[in-house]
């Protein structure tokens, strides 16, 4: 909801604003309750560091819940930047504490007959509620106080039984009598988890600080890519300096791409294809027909009036 859409809401007279802070200095939660444009009471809290600041948006949301239940207002509006802690919060089947508690407080609320109703609003946009949360839940980060809340994160403990487990192998692996090539290469194994963080998805590396790219090949082969051919050089000097070595490596082949086109129709002829497909792809207007041809064609299962053909194409399209 952006500043021009709360200003044309017919929203009840308490508004509650919430917002959750996580830094390097730490994790805070706040509120600040406005009423008839006027902010009338503000409340920080300090998350111990372990928290994550979903938990703080969620804590937010609670402890202004539970001002509406202590005052009793007759309708209120609780308003956060967190989307996500809004769509828990409505989950009927959640089991997380805090918004267990959010949805007590609501059923509390309205067995008295009273009104709360939760409004998203965009972040930084310059809504004068949202930008003093902010603030509050920056400065309650900061704050050396005692924590408000210490539930320990399912996420935290994931990260410290993977960095337990990770440390454990990269021990195994730097202080083994075995990989003595592959160390010249993945000098520990903390490179596969940059950060901490499970391994990218497109085999993302870093070796000795560089980035590379690594993807098997066959049972027996795995392709390395680098940034520069310095890189590149390194990488062979090392290894033809190792002539014990009991693996080889040889810069890679670059092959041109083949383009395979299944179920073309025997009206056109193996010669034209080529223009006709220049043709018909007017994204490709700037190749010609050395940048496309044509190395062989084989028949069709569907049909015997159509055939599969394969092409070899330039690297640049």
């Amino acid at each position: 909801m952006l500043p021009e859409h709360v200003a044309q809401l017919h929203l009840p007279e308490h508004l509650i604003y919430t917002d959750g802070s996580k830094s390097d200095d730490g994790v805070g939660a706040a509120y600040t309750y406005w009423r008839d444009g006027v902010e009338v009471r503000t409340r920080r809290l300090r998350l111990e560091p372990m928290c994550t600041v979903f938990q703080a948006e969620l804590l937010a949301i609670a402890r202004a819940t539970d001002l509406v239940v202590e005052r009793n207002f007759a309708s209120a509006a609780v308003l956060s930047d967190s989307r996500s802690s809004l769509d828990l919060i409505r989950n009927p089947d959640t089991r997380h504490p805090l918004a267990t508690h959010i949805r007590k407080n609501i059923r509390e609320l309205q067995g008295r007959g009273k009104t709360l109703r939760f409004f998203w609003v965009k972040a930084h946009v310059g809504i004068p509620g949202n930008e003093r949360a902010d603030e509050l839940a920056r400065l309650a980060a900061k704050a050396r106080v005692a924590p408000a809340y210490d539930r320990c994160p399912i996420s935290y403990v994931k990260r410290r039984l993977r960095e337990g487990a990770v440390r454990r192998w990269n021990s195994r692996y730097t202080e083994g009598a075995t990989a003595e090539v592959t160390r010249m290469f993945f000098p520990d194994a903390w490179g596969a988890y940059p950060d901490h963080e499970v391994p990218r998805q497109d085999g993302a590396w870093r070796i000795r600080g560089i980035s590379v790219q690594v993807s098997p090949v066959s049972n027996n082969q795995i392709r390395v890519e680098f940034d520069t051919q310095a890189q590149i050089d390194d990488a062979l000097t090392k290894l033809r300096n190792k002539p014990d070595a009991p693996v080889t490596a040889e810069p890679a082949r670059n092959h041109k791409p083949l383009i395979l086109l299944k179920a073309v129709s025997s009206d056109i002829s193996p010669e034209d294809l080529v223009s006709t497909l220049l043709r018909q792809n007017p994204e490709l207007h700037r190749f010609n027909d050395t940048d496309i041809t044509f190395r062989f064609k084989r028949g069709n299962n569907r049909s015997s009036y159509l055939y599969n053909a394969v092409l070899v194409a330039n690297p640049a399209i």
